[in-house]
This record gives structure tokens, C-alpha cells and sequence, in this order.
């Protein structure tokens, strides 16, 4: 199974998002705009798997959530988009998939993922030598052979979750997600070399 089909479709549909935030912004203020982007469920949608789908699929995505972000705030069209999620505190789009895998993540391993018949099921390390993993809450990555394999939620699930602090991991889900989502916004540009100059 993959999500490049949907994600190709999903595409073409908000490719002429852009258009309408520019023709909106003119008529509403910036919090409302920024409502009106929150009600695009069609952009984030199954958004946890797309690990599954290539990256040249996903780039035109994320290149037209930054499009919009320009837009509505009246930046140039070549300005650099971290400052601005930063500031009104949304995630970019590869940053939305880790936190979307997160979630997904937490509910799984604490067994309150119940909303399919079945669930991938993921193991810790099992030896005994001491290793950075060898103990606390990390998962063991599975026996891949394929790229496909490599970019399945399985193996990208197990990636998202053990670069998790451990603290993290262990506070409920409601904690979990507050504390996660601060810690990605504040890491938007952190290692930016545009914003350090």
C-alpha cells in the first residue's frame, strides 16, 4: 500500500489554496485567516502515514502550506517561512508528521489505540550489553530490506518515538502533546542557518 496516489490528488485539490488566501486576506483579519487554515482537514488527512509515500510527493505539499503562510501574512514570496510558523505557532509539514507519528505513538504503545481491529505491534531491545537503548522506553526497529519497508510507519514509528526524551514518553497523553507540540515550534529554526544570521 501506498499514499502517493492520494497525496498526488490531494495536490491538485489544494494547489489552489494559495489563490483564495490571496484574495481573502484582504477582507479578514490574520486570526481569522489563520482559522481558515485550521479548517483545511483535507491538507493533514491520514497524515500520520505518509512516511509511506515518497519525499518528492510530500515536498509539493509542504512548498504549498509555506506558499499559504507567506500569503496571509504579507511576507515576499522568497522570505524564509520558519519565523513565521514560529510566530503563529503552527507546525511545518514534516514537523506536523513527526507529531501526528508521535501521537499515534503514544496511544499505541499505552494500548488506547482502538480505533481499527488491529494495531502494529513493536518490541524493545532484547539484549543484555548496555547501550543507549538498552533500557527506558525504546522500540526496536524492524528487519527492513526494501526502502518501502524503510519509510513504513512501523519503522518511521519506531524512529519518531525513541528520539523522544524518555521523560516525555511517560506523561499522559493530554501532557504528552502540550509538551511536544511546544518543543517542536521552538525548534523551528534552531539549526536554521537564515535565522542565525
Amino acid at each position: 500500500m501506498t499514499w502517493k496516489p492520494h497525496i498526488e490528488s490531494l495536490e491538485k485539490s489544494v494547489s489552489k489554496y494559495p489563490y483564495i488566501f490571496s484574495k481573502i486576506r484582504h477582507f479578514v483579519p490574520l486570526y481569522i485567516s489563520r482559522q481558515l487554515y485550521y479548517s483545511l482537514s483535507k491538507l493533514t488527512y491520514g497524515i500520520e502515514v505518509w512516511p509511506t509515500a515518497y519525499t518528492s510527493s510530500t515536498y509539493s505539499i509542504a512548498t504549498i502550506q509555506k506558499k499559504i503562510f507567506r500569503i496571509i501574512s504579507f511576507s515576499g514570496f522568497k522570505d524564509h517561512s520558519g519565523p513565521l510558523f514560529k510566530l503563529w505557532r503552527i507546525l511545518p509539514m514534516q514537523e506536523l508528521v513527526n507529531f501526528k507519528i508521535a501521537l499515534l505513538m503514544h496511544q499505541i504503545i499505552n494500548n488506547r489505540f482502538h480505533r481499527f481491529p488491529f494495531v502494529i505491534q513493536f518490541s524493545r531491545p532484547t539484549h543484555n550489553y548496555s547501550t543507549r537503548f538498552a533500557n527506558g522506553n525504546s522500540l526496536s526497529f524492524p528487519l527492513t530490506h526494501t526502502n518501502h519497508k524503510l519509510r513504513s510507519l512501523h519503522h518511521a514509528g519506531a524512529a519518531v518515538w525513541n528520539s523522544l526524551p524518555s521523560q516525555t514518553q511517560q506523561t499522559s497523553f493530554r501532557l504528552f502533546k502540550q509538551t511536544l507540540f511546544s518543543q517542536l515550534i521552538d525548534n523551528i529554526c534552531s539549526n536554521c542557518r537564515k535565522c542565525s544570521i
